[in-house]
């Protein structure tokens, strides 16, 4: 009882807000009429709430689907923003289905400090459709942990598009040349499934100053995944997305039948870090480039991103038709990526590219990337005779899988590295060898021991501060840095084989990962959060500690959370030190079979079960998380709790099954 205490505890303090601040309640049974200071005082309408939400405050909204299109027409302040999110791990669905009233399902126009977390947006289907759009003067917007899909410029599946045909699942536009949205923050949220027309999964537009893209997953979008823009109009000054973080993102599937999509697009925008991400399955991977002509993208950084199996080249960088037709790339520098099995459709939209391909650019840096191709044109690298200033490249390693590779380096053709350094120049010390990776076949692009790459970096390479590799680990080690996304270290305690994956099976949470080789590793803690936000610990699970051979783990979370969890390992070794295992998240229906009335309830609780999941005991907590009462349930169908003792409030009832796992009940005291 006092391991479940503490978990219901930790559940309770992540819903509930602090006591100095005013929370309001959103509810399909609710009434606009009513205060919205509680559950039975519920509001019925998200727009209502966004209407009358006050700063400090957050908005809670329960489980169910609300049919609406809203316009934030509230702000909160630096110190005090507001926050409209699901109601503890509640499934809430905000549908724009049928209706045409605004493009879209989220609209936050001139307001700052704004929170939007955990919400499913989805079924906006219309000419310029949007699932959530920011726009104007705002400050301190976070979007978080939001399911964005079915955001389609047409409801036909079969509609051609063209330049005219758009649709926007998350858009940022700074539209105010006087003042830049600032403080912008999207994080954790998945954008899916959605047919965009000419238009993007996310983006930020404009006169947009600071602002981070962190640990999104965009995919199965008709075009370009995430965006970033600069001069295209869309503020009378300034226009340009600017100082920007773009880190830990996954990108898939995200293509176009009618022009060369990138998974990660730069167009204009200037001062952006991207790392950490990983792309593939798209058309580009990453893009650098300048749609419009007298303009320029520039000061971009990018750098140990994994890049693979996307139909043309994973890197691109440049501008496609400078000086007439496109602006141009300036002072970027693009090193320490992984680049594999890419311009795998060499006949598609894109034609023939190479694993990186370079059109104009001034002062720009490739270096210490691993360049490995399979395509059929055989094309490692395509630096295109445009006249390019300043183009250096250096401390690569190239690999073509088999047969012989092309760098074609400005309008000539090279059929060995040996050639090509000596004509151009470049690679000075670059290698040509195979990198060894862990297991190219299912696209794990660890390096191993014994590759070319191990510390064959420059040696005069200093990481930015705080800077990692791909895995969030030291970027250098044993004195050089290695070439690639990856720094290996032999004495690594964990080598991943596959990543920590997470999946409801019978009314559990099975929980499975392993690792190729273990060194002086301890243990695995598992972690859960209601929100990807708060973790709290489950069990910890004993490592092999030193193994040559792949080992595999499994553990089941019997009690699970009901909606939606996320779930993360903690990998500690022996010496105390520890890194993090990629976070998954799941969603468990409720299959507990109870019913609770009345609600609000006086003197008693009714409970009814039905289905194969009998309930065994029951814990009850107040408002503040404190165990008010606890006690055993009869076999039967059903069962009574008393409650005439009790204070009118707000109760947390928490139902143990026999076959494990729980169910959370909330309710008010009269």
């Amino acid at each position: 009882m006092k391991t479940m205490l503490l978990v219901v505890c930790v559940l309770w303090a992540g819903s509930m807000p602090a006591l100095a601040q005013t929370s309001y309640y959103v509810s399909p049974t609710g009434n606009d009429a009513h205060s919205g200071l509680s559950i039975a005082e519920a509001w019925r309408t998200i727009q209502h709430a966004m209407d009358n939400a006050t700063p400090g405050s957050t908005v809670y909204i329960l489980a169910g689907t609300y049919n609406e299109k809203v316009s934030c027409n509230v702000s909160g302040t630096a110190g005090s923003p507001i926050t409209f999110r699901n109601y503890q791990n509640d499934q809430v669905v905000i549908s724009g289905a049928g209706i045409n009233t605004q493009n879209a399902i989220i609209e936050i126009y001139n307001q700052s400090y704004i929170i939007i977390q955990g919400l499913t947006i989805t079924q906006n289907e219309q000419l310029d459709a949007q699932g959530i759009l920011v726009e104007g003067n705002c400050q301190g917007i976070e979007l978080r942990n939001n399911e964005i899909s079915q955001i389609n410029f047409s409801s036909n599946p079969n509609a051609p598009a063209t330049p005219s045909t758009n649709a926007q699942p998350l858009i940022v536009y700074g539209t105010d040349g006087n003042a830049a949205i600032s403080g912008l923050v999207i994080e954790g949220n998945t954008i899916h499934s959605c047919r965009t027309g000419y238009s993007e999964g996310l983006a930020v537009n404009g006169n947009v100053d600071g602002f981070t893209v962190r640990n999104n997953t965009v995919y199965d979008i008709t075009n370009i995944g995430i965006d970033l823009i600069g001069h295209e109009g869309t503020a009378p000054a300034n226009d340009q997305a600017r100082n920007g973080l773009i880190e830990g993102n996954t990108v898939f599937n995200c293509k176009s039948p009618y022009a060369t999509a990138a998974g990660i697009y730069v167009d204009g925008a200037r001062d952006l870090v991207i790392e950490h991400n990983t792309v593939y399955q798209c058309q580009w991977g990453i893009e650098l480039g300048c749609e419009n002509a007298g303009y320029s993208a520039s000061g971009i950084i990018v750098r140990n991103n994994l890049l693979y199996a996307n139909d043309d080249a994973g890197l691109a960088i440049g501008g496609f038709d400078y000086p007439s037709g496109s602006g141009k790339v300036v002072n970027c520098t693009i090193r320490h990526n992984t680049l594999y099995d890419n311009d795998k459709n060499s006949g598609g939209v894109g034609g023939v590219t190479g694993e990186v391909n370079i059109t104009y650019t001034e002062n720009c840096t490739l270096s210490q990337n691993i360049i490995y191709g399979t395509n059929a044109a055989q094309l490692l690298l395509f630096v295109d005779d445009v006249g390019s200033q300043n183009l250096a490249l250096d401390y690569n390693l190239y690999y073509f899988a088999s047969g012989t590779p092309e760098f074609e380096y400005e309008g000539t053709v090279y059929t060995a590295l040996s050639a090509y350094q000596t004509a151009t120049g470049q690679d000075a010390h670059s290698l040509y060898a195979d990198p060894l990776f862990a297991d190219a076949a299912a696209y794990d692009l660890h390096i191993g021991n014994g590759s070319p790459a191990l510390n064959a970096g420059d040696p005069a390479f200093s990481p930015a501060s705080g800077e990692t590799d791909i895995d969030g680990e030291a970027r250098v080690l044993n004195g050089t840095v290695d070439i690639g996304a990856d720094e290996r270290d032999a004495m690594t305690p964990v080598e991943w084989l596959s990543p920590f994956q997470a999946f409801v099976h019978q009314g559990r949470v099975i929980l499975k990962w392993a690792t190729a080789t273990e060194s002086n590793a301890d243990h695995f803690a598992i972690q859960r959060s209601a929100d990807g936000l708060s973790w709290q610990q489950l069990a910890t699970v004993a490592a092999h500690g030193h193994s040559a051979q792949p080992r595999w783990y499994e553990w089941h979370d019997t009690r699970p959370l009901a909606g939606r969890a996320f779930y993360r390992l903690k990998q500690v070794d022996a010496d105390g030190s520890w890194s993090w295992s990629n976070v998954v998240s799941v969603y468990c229906a409720d299959v507990t079979g109870l019913e609770a009335w009345p609600n609000p309830a006086t003197d008693r609780l009714y409970l009814a079960f039905s289905g194969r999941h009998v309930a065994r005991s029951f814990a009850l907590y107040d408002a503040h998380g404190r165990r008010v009462r606890a006690g055993a349930l009869p076999a039967g169908a059903w069962a009574v709790i008393e409650l005439q003792d009790l204070p009118p409030g707000l109760y947390l009832l928490q139902v143990y099954r026999r076959q494990g796992g729980t169910r959370v009940v909330r309710f008010v005291k009269r």
